[in-house]
Order: C-alpha cells, then sequence, then structure tokens
C-alpha cells in the first residue's frame, strides 16, 4: 500500500474548516433520505411542479451535492497527478 499527500487550495480549508461545513453537511443528509420522501408527500398531494416546496426540495437536492463533488474533484485531480509523477520516476529509474 502506498501513501498519497493531496494539498488543498486554501479557499477549501477555510470552507471545510468553516460552520458552513457542518450545515452543508446536516443538509445532505436531509437532501439523501427526507427530501425525496417530502416530494413523495408532495406528489400524493399532487402539487404541481412551480410549487416552491417542490422547487425546493429539487434545489437541496441538486445543490448540496454539487460542494462535495467540487472539493473531491480537486482532490482527484491532485491524486491523478501523483500518479503520473510516481510513474514517470519509475520509468526513469527502470531505463537507468
Amino acid at each position: 500500500m502506498s501513501n498519497t499527500m493531496v494539498q488543498i487550495d486554501e479557499k477549501w480549508v477555510r470552507r471545510v474548516n468553516s460552520p458552513l461545513y457542518l450545515l452543508v453537511a446536516t443538509l445532505t443528509g436531509v437532501s439523501v433520505t427526507f427530501v425525496p420522501l417530502c416530494l413523495y408527500w408532495l406528489g400524493l398531494q399532487q402539487a404541481r411542479f412551480a410549487d416552491a416546496r417542490v422547487l425546493l426540495c429539487l434545489v437541496v437536492i441538486y445543490a448540496i451535492p454539487l460542494f462535495y463533488m467540487r472539493l473531491a474533484g480537486d482532490v482527484i485531480r491532485q491524486i491523478h497527478g501523483a500518479k503520473a509523477t510516481t510513474s514517470a520516476s519509475k520509468v526513469g529509474q527502470d531505463d537507468a
């Protein structure tokens, strides 16, 4: 097993250490469990798509995971960059 160090931009460090992160983490649980249930109940009540409650549910479902997707994208880029550097250095060692 190998270890990889990932450098995260300062803006992500501030975001993860802020109280906003706790709010995002809480809303993630809500967006995965309760919001689909709320949409089901609104469907039983035959709520229209333009109903503010339906739109709010959809915004929570789609917007909250974007935070994690952007953070994961930065981390994955760092990991792939580290693998490419490691592979290149191994090729150079084999040739010597």
